[in-house]
């Protein structure tokens, strides 16, 4: 489910933000884990 749930938050994100910015907020999340 939080595979998932990523997927989603990342399509929603994509329609906003480039993959730059949705490179950063990934890796973020995943320090933050």
């Amino acid at each position: 489910m939080g595979a998932l749930a990523a997927h989603l938050c990342q399509s929603a994100v994509a329609d906003v933000l480039g993959p730059g910015e949705i490179a950063i907020l990934l890796s973020l999340l995943f320090i933050a884990m």
